[in-house]
């Protein structure tokens, strides 16, 4: 997944509930810098079974110098099990503050393909059929892409706080406001390894593992109606 600014570009308070609140932006993050790994997770569903593995996502940052400025590379690849069906998802920062500079998504059905002058997004997408003209103007605390994954570096990790960002989605044309609140610490025992995390609940229900030492996303869940749900596994 808003009060008293620091250096950093933090704006930290208390809400309403009594919980310390902290909003992530670009400048926040850049100020730390990505962290430049690749992570791979497969996905399960409950389909005749508990766990359904339906595929896998590599989720990965690189960074590349492009005409003199150092550029990030977002990817986000996936495989499924049906056949081998592929989806691309690749997103450029300007690396010194995170402004984006261009997103390609490509699927079998569906595809986008947009481009950042400053924070102006023009270009179109296209998801199960319904294709979306781009042309949006960023707000200042607006990532060009869900970017949770790879916010670590920048979360007040403890119990109890809460972080608030905003994302712009390439297939609404909108920004949305996302708020998750660390509900505490598990040991999660995932094949032979172990791993100790915080765990980050947003009020639909979602949940995502990180991992304390590292900041790597572990385990994410998606709830479903019906009690069922979705999750994403580290390998």
């Amino acid at each position: 997944m808003r009060v008293c600014s620091l250096a950093i570009g933090f704006s930290i308070g208390v809400g309403t509930t009594g919980i310390a609140q902290t909003t992530v932006t670009p400048v926040s993050l850049a100020a730390r810098g990505l962290p430049l790994r690749a992570d791979t997770l497969d996905g399960y569903a409950p389909v005749n079974e508990p766990r359904g593995w339906f595929g896998s996502y590599v989720y990965r940052v690189s960074k590349e110098q492009v005409n003199g400025k150092n550029v990030y590379y977002v990817t986000t690849n996936y495989t499924s099990k049906e056949k081998g069906t592929f989806q691309s998802d690749t997103l450029a920062l300007d690396a010194s503050t995170l402004s984006p500079l261009w997103r390609r998504f490509h699927a079998k059905s569906d595809s986008a393909e947009v481009s950042f002058a400053g924070r102006h997004a023009t270009g179109w997408s296209e998801q199960n059929g319904k294709r979306v003209t781009i042309d949006h103007q960023l707000s200042d605390e607006a990532f060009a892409a869900p970017m949770l994954r790879w916010m670590s570096p920048a979360l007040p990790l403890a119990r109890g706080s809460a972080v608030t960002f905003t994302t712009f989605s390439i297939w609404t044309n909108a920004e949305d406001k996302a708020v998750l609140t660390i509900t505490g610490e598990e040991s999660l025992q995932l094949g032979t390894r172990r791993f100790e995390a915080w765990v980050l609940e947003s009020r639909s229900g979602t949940k995502t593992w990180i991992e304390k030492a590292s900041g790597r996303v572990i385990q994410t869940y998606a709830p479903e109606g019906g009690g069922r749900g979705f999750w994403t596994v580290l390998r």
